[in-house]
């Protein structure tokens, strides 16, 4: 299992906010939805801090715990870049982008390691 750090940025004009919500489109749902869709896996994903209804957002820290594999059961190989790439290919219509995905030590917690939030 490896834990990964992704920056992102949004326009969050057409969501109901950050937080994952039945029956409504979100950044988390969007997001969790991409990983998914290339990795076959349910993740959840934790963010810093989370956004209202059409907040945007730039920077934003989150992080996730993935164990990503070959159909034999192997563990696959990736970099923060190809994570990256990965879930912006699955989102290519959306507003929504990982600028930035690096793996963590398994006590990162997005939550609780950011270092600072400035709000506009």
């Amino acid at each position: 299992m490896t834990r990964w750090k992704i920056t992102i940025e949004y326009n969050g004009q057409n969501y109901a906010g950050f937080q994952r919500q039945p029956e409504l489109p979100t950044i988390q749902g969007e997001i969790e939805s991409a990983i998914k869709q290339f990795s076959q896996q349910e993740v959840r994903i934790t963010v810093a801090g989370r956004t209202d209804a059409g907040v945007h957002a730039k920077g934003q820290a989150a992080h996730f715990d993935l164990n990503y594999q070959h159909a034999d059961g192997s563990p696959r190989s990736m970099n923060g870049f190809e994570l990256a790439k990965a879930i912006n290919a699955q989102m290519i219509d959306q507003p929504i982008a990982v600028i930035h995905a690096e793996e963590v030590d398994d006590e990162f917690h997005a939550r609780f390691d950011v270092q600072a939030k400035t709000y506009h």
